[in-house]
């Protein structure tokens, strides 16, 4: 019992000085979890001690998101042009400086499946993605999370982004134009 807690407390005088030395990066390594007198007499059982499992966890860790990747983006963009398509079909439908293993497509498939933006049938032995989010509501999407998160909920902010940066040319500022004219006329 005694090697159990003495065990116990090197890991966590490494967490606690981790911690209190501001070191953000975690701090991994094995060390012997517990002791045990079977097959051999004071056998190590070693385990890992990694800081992303103790108080704290998660610090590193990405946020979620429900907003496409560009990863995702480009899956995306195959399956609203092709309509559905297998998981080969998607591969060879992406661009062609863009090289995809089978395995790494498949789970950005699922991602997007468990995100809402696809659904998948089986045929045969195949399974078919087919997007259920249509492009125009992504961007529609993608353009609101923008406005909300980096111009206070403001779309007039967005656009004087956009105008002080020269983004627009003047056959779409005469498009904006004449948008603007339509909503003071109503």
């Amino acid at each position: 019992m005694l090697l159990l807690e003495s065990n116990i407390s090197i890991a966590r005088f490494l967490w606690e000085g981790n911690r209190k030395s501001g070191n953000e990066y975690p701090v991994t390594g094995f060390l012997p979890v517990f002791f045990v007198d079977w097959p051999w007499p004071s056998a190590v059982v070693w385990g890992c001690f990694n800081s992303l499992k103790g108080p704290g966890a998660g610090v590193l860790a990405r946020k979620k998101s429900l907003h496409l990747t560009d990863a995702e983006l480009r899956l995306m963009e195959v399956l609203w042009e092709k309509g559905a398509a297998t998981v080969s079909e998607v591969i060879e439908g992406l661009p062609g400086n863009v090289a995809l293993a089978y395995s790494t497509v498949i789970t950005t498939l699922r991602i997007l499946e468990n995100k809402g933006y696809v659904k998948h049938a089986k045929d045969g032995k195949a399974f078919v993605y087919q997007a259920i989010v249509g492009r125009e509501e992504a961007r529609h999407s993608a353009v609101t999370h923008l406005v909300r998160r980096f111009f206070e909920g403001s779309p007039e902010r967005l656009m004087l982004s956009l105008m002080e940066e020269k983004k627009v040319d003047r056959k779409e500022l005469a498009r904006l134009r004449k948008l603007i004219g339509k909503e003071d006329d109503s």
